[in-house]
C-alpha cells in the first residue's frame, strides 16, 4: 500500500512539474507572439506614417508647380493678367498653401488634423473651379496630378472617419 502511494505521489509530482513547464512555455510562447504581434502594428503603423509624410511632400511640391504653370499661363492670358480676378486666384493658391501646411505642421506634431484635410479639400475646390473655368493646358495636367493626391488623402481620412477614430494620428 505505502509502495502505491509513492506512485501516485510519484505520478501526482511528475504531472504537477510538466504542467507548470508546459505552462510556461506556453505563456513564453504567447509572449513571443503578442511581441510579434506588436512589431507587426508598430511597422505598419510607420509604413503609415511614411506614406502620410510622403503624400503631403507630393501636394506640397504639386502645389508649388500648379502655381507655376497657372502663373505662366495667367501671364499669356492678357484678359486676366493684371485684373482683380488674378488677385482672387493668387489668394485660392495662398490659402491652400496656408492650409497645407497647417496640415503637416500637426500631422507631424501627432494632434487631430481632420479639421485640417478639410480645409485643404475646401480650398482645393476653389482651384478645381477655377481651372475648369479657363483653359490652362499646363496647369490642367498638373491639376490632375494633384487631385490624384488629394483623393488618396480623402480616402485616408474616410478609412480613418470608418475606424471609428476621433483623429488620425502619427
Amino acid at each position: 500500500m505505502m509502495n502505491l502511494i509513492r506512485r501516485i505521489t510519484l505520478a501526482t509530482l511528475l504531472v504537477t512539474v510538466a504542467s507548470s513547464s508546459l505552462i510556461t512555455v506556453a505563456n513564453a510562447q504567447g509572449g513571443y507572439q503578442n511581441r510579434d504581434r506588436n512589431e507587426r502594428r508598430n511597422d505598419q503603423r510607420e509604413e503609415f506614417r511614411e506614406r502620410v509624410e510622403d503624400l503631403l511632400g507630393s501636394i506640397e511640391d504639386g502645389t508649388d508647380r500648379l502655381r507655376r504653370s497657372v502663373d505662366k499661363a495667367l501671364d499669356k492670358n492678357s484678359r486676366l493678367n493684371g485684373t482683380d480676378r488674378e488677385d482672387e486666384i493668387n489668394e485660392f493658391f495662398r490659402e491652400f498653401e496656408r492650409n497645407t501646411s497647417d496640415l503637416r505642421n500637426r500631422y507631424r506634431s501627432e494632434q487631430s488634423v481632420q479639421t485640417e484635410v478639410r480645409e485643404v479639400l475646401d480650398s482645393a475646390r476653389s482651384i478645381d473651379n477655377f481651372i475648369q473655368r479657363y483653359d490652362l493646358d499646363d496647369a490642367q495636367d498638373e491639376w490632375e496630378a494633384m487631385e490624384r493626391d488629394l483623393e488618396q488623402l480623402q480616402r485616408i481620412v474616410t478609412a480613418a472617419e470608418r475606424r471609428n477614430s476621433n483623429s488620425i494620428r502619427r
